[in-house]
């Protein structure tokens, strides 16, 4: 249900997207998951959405952004362009 939702608002939807290893190793510091689970997080997690996060019209990559990239001032930037 939630991709019939989002389809036709995909140049509205913003996907701010992870490293699936360093998104679980936060968990597993957090205690959210235990450190035997990575196969089965991503999954459930990465895999299975794999539709859904093809849909967003905007993707922030803080695999790139942590390359030197800002993802703040990429966010406002597409908030901005949204708006208009």
């Amino acid at each position: 249900m939630l991709i019939a939702y989002l389809e036709p608002r995909r140049h509205r939807t913003v996907l701010i997207m992870d490293d699936p290893e360093a998104v679980f190793g936060r968990n597993v510091a957090a205690g959210h998951n235990p450190p035997d689970a990575f196969t089965h997080y991503k999954a459930l997690e990465f895999d299975a959405r794999e539709p859904l996060y093809a849909l967003a019209g905007n993707v922030i990559d803080y695999r790139v952004t942590l390359m030197g990239g800002d993802a703040a001032t990429e966010l406002v930037g597409i908030v901005e362009d949204l708006s208009r």
